[in-house]
Parts: structure tokens; C-alpha cells; sequence
């Protein structure tokens, strides 16, 4: 049978067997299933190269990328905990400068204290509160209180003008900024003005053109001297008033000078003259003399103010025609009766705060502004 594979022609085995189709095709089968074998195991070859291929720069990206927010992730996170630990480093380096601040504040305030109570005369307890509180503001002046007039006693602090050497007595009336003092008896802050601190005095000070403080010192609950001090941002008012606070305490405990002049404030007190009053020592008195005598200051005080305050159009032509007392009498006799009841006759070291009042306040420190007809002090 020509034109047939010699593979697929009938044979004859050797022992005369006539092999059948499936016998006959299975050289055929075996033929084909190698070299599908081999085609199948090319192509395997051939998709794992590129599957390989494409797996390694799948994983090259996804690595990158993922690299990439894990790298960024970490950094935040180191910032965020150096950031972190930087401000808790700084919240602890502050609150420890803190407590280092006020322990030195008050170990300075502490010292000024008893510097003052320890000061041998008033001329020290001057000097000492001036370098006090030249810590807490570059310029510091003391005035003293007499009279409708103010004085400069001393100053302290850098480049000083030599005119404040000439600086005479200042007219309460061109000074409204220690008026207000005198009256309120609490800090003051006013321009350096000639309008509010005299011309006299802002033409002496250094033209800057800002603010000024002044800080009251007190002696039985009157203001006997001024803090004046330059209300700067280098300036610590708040230390300035503690300052004047332990001033006007050392004065309070200080004996009185030769002539009674209470806390030996003879140099910027402007209290006693001759023909005043004479006030017991204070430190002679007892704890609850004292807070009793206080008391009558302060009844005493709010007397003549609402004189001041009710009567004013009173007040003003009394002052102008020297009889005070003939225009008030009334208020004044059953103020002067109370105060009799209240005070003089429960307390033997008391003194007549109230005619101390009138005369201070009402009669401008001029007694015959009271009028010839005008009791006196009681007894």
C-alpha cells in the first residue's frame, strides 16, 4: 500500500500475530505525547521567564512604595516624639526656671525686709529702699508728702538728668497724678506729662514719652511718700508694690523720733508740726490697740469724706472764708459726739483721729481754715 507510513501499515509479529489499529497507532501516541511534552515544557519555561520577569518588578514596586510610607511613617513618628520630647524638656527646663525666679524673688524681697526693719535711721531706710527698688525698674524716685506739696528726696537709677538735683517742692495742684494718690491710695500709672506730674518735674526726666507709676507708702493708713518709678517693660510693678508694702511695715514697727513723729519718719513725713497732736508710739501699743486705733483712723476718714462728698459747696466757701466750722457745724458736732462715744471714751491711748482728719483733709493742713469758733481737739 503505497504512499502509506511504513508505521501505520499492517505488520505481521513473528509469531504470525496481525497487531490491531490501537497496537498499531501507539507508536504514533507515544511520539506525540513527547513532543507535546516538550512543547508544553517550552512553553512552561517560556511563561515562568515571564512570569518571574513581572513578579520581580511587581515586588521591586510594591517594595519601593511600601518602603516608602513605612520610611515616611517612621519619620513623623521620630519627629512627633523628638517634638514631643524637646517641649517636655522645655515645659520641665521652664517650671524649673520658674521656681528658681521666685525663689530668688523672694529670697530678694525677703532680704529687702529685714535690711529695712533693720535700717539704723530714717536716712538708711531712704537709702536702702532706693537700692531695693532700683532691682526692678531703671529709674526710681522717692517723693515725701507735705503739705499741698511734694518733694523729691531721693533718686536711683542709670543716667539720672543733673536737673533733678534743682527739682524744688511740687504744687500738689500742678501734679493731679499724686493728688490721685493721696486720695485712692493705691498705684497710680500716669503719663510723664507736665499735664499729670507737673512741668517742673517731666521737664527733668528723660524724654521718653511713656508711662510712669506711682507706688504709695503708707504710715497708719495714710500716704506719707511715693515709689515713683518709670512703668517700662524692664519695670516690675508688681515687685515695686511689695516693695512699698515692707517699706510702709518697717515704718509701722520703727520707734518714733524725738519729737513723736510716729515710725521716726522725720525727714518725708510731713504729719507733725509744730501745735499737732502728739500720736502714742505704736510700738508701745498692744495688738489690739492698734487695730482699734486703725479703726478710728478709718472712722475718721470716711467722716470728713462725706463731708467732702455731700457738702462740697459747703466746703468750698468755708476754705474761702475761714469758717469751716460755722458752715458745718452740725455734721461736724455729731460726727465729733460719735467719735467721742466710739473711741475716745473706750480707749485711753486714743487721739483724735477726727480733728487730725479736718484739719489734714477739710482745712488743707491750715487750722484756721476752721474758724475762730471751732472746739479744738477733744480730750
Amino acid at each position: 500500500m503505497t504512499g502509506h507510513s511504513p508505521s501505520l501499515l499492517a505488520t505481521t509479529s513473528p509469531g504470525g500475530h496481525t497487531p490491531s489499529a490501537r497496537e498499531a497507532l501507539e507508536p504514533v501516541r507515544t511520539t506525540t505525547r513527547d513532543q507535546l511534552e516538550a512543547a508544553w515544557q517550552l512553553h512552561v519555561d517560556r511563561v515562568q521567564r515571564e512570569l518571574a520577569r513581572g513578579w520581580a518588578e511587581d515586588i521591586s514596586r510594591v517594595l519601593e512604595e511600601r518602603f516608602e510610607e513605612i520610611a515616611r511613617f517612621l519619620e513623623e513618628a521620630v519627629e512627633r516624639l523628638a517634638a514631643e520630647r524637646v517641649a517636655a524638656g522645655w515645659q520641665a527646663a521652664a517650671a524649673r526656671g520658674g521656681q528658681e525666679a521666685n525663689r530668688r524673688l523672694t529670697e530678694r524681697l525677703n532680704q529687702a525686709g529685714r535690711r529695712l526693719r533693720q535700717a539704723g535711721d530714717i536716712q538708711e531706710w531712704t537709702r536702702v529702699l532706693l537700692e531695693v527698688s532700683r532691682d526692678f525698674s531703671p529709674l526710681t524716685l522717692l517723693f515725701r508728702f507735705t503739705g499741698d506739696t511734694v518733694r523729691l528726696e531721693r533718686a536711683a537709677g542709670d543716667g539720672l538728668p543733673e536737673q533733678l538735683a534743682e527739682l524744688s517742692s511740687i504744687e500738689l495742684a500742678t501734679a493731679p497724678a499724686f493728688r490721685t494718690l493721696l486720695e485712692c491710695r493705691d498705684m497710680v500709672i500716669a503719663l510723664a506729662s507736665p499735664e499729670e506730674i507737673s512741668p517742673s518735674l517731666a521737664s527733668r526726666l528723660p524724654p521718653s514719652g511713656g508711662r510712669v507709676a506711682l507706688v504709695p507708702i503708707t504710715l497708719r493708713g495714710r500716704v506719707v511718700a511715693a515709689l515713683f518709678a518709670a512703668a517700662e517693660e524692664a519695670s516690675d510693678l508688681n515687685a515695686l508694690e511689695l516693695v512699698a508694702g515692707l517699706a510702709s511695715a518697717a515704718l509701722e514697727t520703727r520707734p518714733p523720733a524725738p519729737d513723736g513723729t510716729p515710725g521716726g519718719f522725720v525727714l518725708i513725713s510731713g504729719l507733725s508740726r509744730p501745735g499737732s497732736l502728739p500720736l502714742p508710739p505704736w510700738s508701745s501699743l498692744s495688738k489690739e490697740d492698734q487695730e482699734f486705733h486703725l479703726k478710728a483712723q478709718r472712722f475718721a476718714r470716711v467722716c470728713v469724706a462725706e463731708l467732702r462728698l455731700y457738702e462740697s459747696e459747703a466746703v468750698k466757701q468755708g476754705r474761702a472764708a475761714r469758717d469751716l466750722y460755722a458752715r458745718l457745724k452740725e455734721k461736724i458736732d455729731a460726727g465729733r459726739e460719735a467719735y467721742r462715744r466710739q473711741f475716745m471714751d473706750v480707749c485711753p491711748s486714743m487721739v483724735d483721729y477726727l480733728h487730725l482728719e479736718l484739719v489734714r483733709i477739710l482745712a488743707n493742713d491750715d487750722e484756721t481754715l476752721l474758724g475762730t469758733d471751732y472746739p479744738g481737739p477733744l480730750v
